[in-house]
């Protein structure tokens, strides 16, 4: 059992820091259990995961892990016993976290992070999971608030900064995204997830070239992802290089014909750009025949342009 093998550790003895910085032999020792995690050799990793909570006792990440691989291989109520059982004999703020992490009664929940966070107000950990509580209650403010707390206190915190430009996105306010999203994409830069993210806020406040540089990086890595080829499309065509844009939305109906969503800014750049009516007509109609969701508006797009009475 997990409380058997902590038996006698400190808590806080283990990391050089308090958002889990390990080692690098301990950091390639974690990355082996979880690649045999992905190669379903839970019980391998499982082996690896206790044998650095022993050296890492206090290594919220370790426990996630550990945590999630029991869970994985079937023993949800066996590893929430343990966490339970750690929790009452510890008392430490680290035990308390990973209990509640487990624990699906939500006052409950919230009463054991609170009590952690009282235990030791200096662990990021303990904010992180208070604001993803605020999370499960749309309180994205809050969220943010107590995500931002949480990175500070790491210095750096990678997590916590991404799940504060997340709700930021979730409240619409593109130019706070940013500002996380810059700091987390400095240690985590081939995160292609977040650099789309960053890509279509800079879009949306209107910061067009800055993110057409970054669609561009995230088709580096990813030269197959429709949307961010689409994305880099607009910013194009949001600087006048209409040709460039159209080059980058065929490219997309070439490699997906039944996709919808390329004719739609095809027949824009058509329409508002190029002032050639019967192309954009014809890039609607197709946007249409392959059952695009604007069908309504592009419609009325159509009936325009040729003439037609609704």
């Amino acid at each position: 059992m997990l409380l058997a093998f902590l038996a006698g550790c400190n808590l806080f003895g283990g990391a050089s820091s308090r958002v889990d910085t390990l080692a690098p032999e301990a950091q390639d020792r974690f990355d082996l259990a979880r690649r045999l995690v992905a190669e379903r050799k839970e019980s391998e990793a499982v082996e690896i995961l206790r044998s650095l909570l022993i050296e890492y006792p206090d290594s919220v990440r370790l426990h996630r892990e550990y945590q999630d691989v029991r869970i994985r291989m079937g023993e949800e109520d066996a590893v929430r016993a343990e966490y339970q059982a750690l929790s009452r004999s510890r008392e430490d703020a680290v035990s308390m976290l990973m209990a509640a992490r487990l624990e699906e009664d939500a006052p409950r929940r919230r009463s054991q992070i609170e009590a952690a966070i009282e235990r030791d107000r200096s662990l990021p950990w303990g904010y992180f999971a208070r604001a993803f509580e605020f999370v499960r209650e749309s309180k994205f403010g809050e969220a943010r608030d107590e995500f931002h707390r949480a990175a500070r206190l790491g210095n750096p915190f990678p997590e916590a900064q991404l799940a504060a430009a997340e709700s930021s996105l979730r409240l619409g306010d593109y130019a706070a995204a940013i500002d996380d999203l810059e700091v987390y994409l400095e240690s985590r830069p081939n995160d292609v997830a977040a650099r789309f993210d960053m890509a279509a806020s800079l879009a949306s406040v209107g910061r067009v070239a800055e993110s057409q540089v970054e669609f561009a990086r995230v088709l580096e890595a990813e030269p197959r992802d429709k949307d961010a080829r689409i994305g880099l499309g607009n910013a194009l065509l949001r600087q006048g290089k209409v040709d460039e844009a159209l080059a980058e939305y065929e490219e997309v109906a070439r490699e997906d014909p039944t996709n919808p969503d390329p004719y739609y800014n095809i027949g824009i750049a058509y329409e508002g750009y190029k002032g050639d009516s019967a192309s954009a007509v014809g890039a609607y109609q197709k946007f249409l025949d392959l059952g695009g969701k604007e069908s309504l508006r592009v419609s009325r797009w159509i009936q325009r342009l040729t003439g037609q009475k609704p």
